[in-house]
């Protein structure tokens, strides 16, 4: 679906009936002409209902149609409606030959939609027919948990299609954040980063993300597709803390991390892993802020992100404290319970 031509998004009477008077021809075109890029013109809202209700007046005519049953589901993926993805996305898939349905994206929707309804015979049947190898249970109700490998996620990623809505999370919306997280199938990631507080996110979240790169990272001389965020699927337990840590060297910060990492939380300095990219930059392709080039002197004071319960937090950072010279904590916070 691309917008033909420069002509302004002009809406039809957003009314079934109306949808069924058209001809195919009519139809056809409409659908053609309609972009689903949200930051085109017209409302974004109204294109969204006026795709659907085009492309389902399409499936009613050509039932045996798997394209517009998929672009369906792909419709209600972008608005979060994860029963009708479900079930559209089904649909399509089962209209397709069983030994044509590799790398379909009718079956990685329906990966998607059932990953977030928890539905995982559904999901184990989707990533299956795309052609993804998963782990043999005798149980195939139980959740899919996997090593898929290291990913970058972007946390509340700006809506990209008309019928997306922001994220939400605790009633509110928060700034977008691009962070490592470890795939525990193919739409999950557990955050393995500890996210900045602004991005309303802790470490040990597991996010369910779409499989459209938007954007890679290098770490080290790997290159890795970031994936923007659906939503959160799983809440951590772990809170974040901020915090100003005197470190005489680079060796006592990877010790405050491997001793976080070794009782269940993360520690991160945040003054060498935090970079500020436009969206732009963001979206393309950027080296990890860790594999940077040394930029002068080592500064002993850190601006540090630590996760974890706070009487945990608290007493391995005394640990820490003694267990080295020249090493202090100053101005530690709870700054995401």
């Amino acid at each position: 679906m691309r917008l033909l031509g420069r002509r302004r998004y002009q809406p039809l009477a957003l009314d079934p009936e109306a949808v069924r008077g058209l001809s195919d021809r009519q139809l056809a075109r409409r659908y053609r002409t309609l972009s689903a890029a949200i930051e085109d013109d017209g409302d974004p809202a109204v294109r969204a209902l006026e795709l659907d209700l085009l492309a389902g007046e399409a499936v009613r005519r050509s039932p045996d149609s798997a394209g517009f049953r998929y672009d369906r589901g792909m419709y209600a993926k972008w608005r979060r409606d994860w029963a009708a993805s479900r079930e559209h996305s089904r649909a399509a898939l089962d209209l397709v030959a069983e030994d044509a349905r590799r790398d379909l994206p009718a079956a990685w929707n329906l990966g998607i939609a059932a990953t977030a309804l928890h539905d995982w015979p559904t999901a184990r049947l989707a990533w299956t027919a795309f052609g993804l190898p998963l782990p043999d249970v005798s149980d195939d109700t139980v959740p899919i948990e996997a090593d898929f490998g290291l990913t970058p996620v972007r946390l509340n990623a700006d809506p990209r299609f008309v019928g997306e809505e922001p994220a939400v999370i605790d009633g509110r919306t928060w700034d977008t954040e691009v962070v490592w997280g470890s795939r525990l199938c193919p739409a999950r990631a557990q955050i393995t980063s500890v996210p900045l507080p602004e991005s309303g996110h802790r470490f040990g979240d597991i996010v369910l993300h779409d499989g459209d790169p938007v954007g890679y990272r290098h770490l080290g001389e790997e290159k890795f597709a970031v994936f923007n965020e659906i939503s959160l699927w799983e809440r951590s337990t772990a809170s974040t803390h901020t915090a100003t840590v005197v470190a005489p060297d680079a060796t006592a910060v990877e010790e405050l991390a491997d001793l976080m990492s070794a009782h269940g939380g993360a520690a991160e300095d945040w003054t060498t892993s935090v970079q500020l990219l436009c969206r732009c930059c963001s979206e393309g392709t950027a080296r990890h802020e860790g594999d940077a080039p040394d930029q002068g002197a080592w500064e002993t004071e850190r601006h540090v992100g630590v996760a974890g319960e706070p009487a945990v937090v608290e007493r391995l950072l005394g640990v820490w404290v003694d267990d080295g010279p020249s090493r202090a904590i100053r101005d530690l916070t709870v700054a995401l319970r």
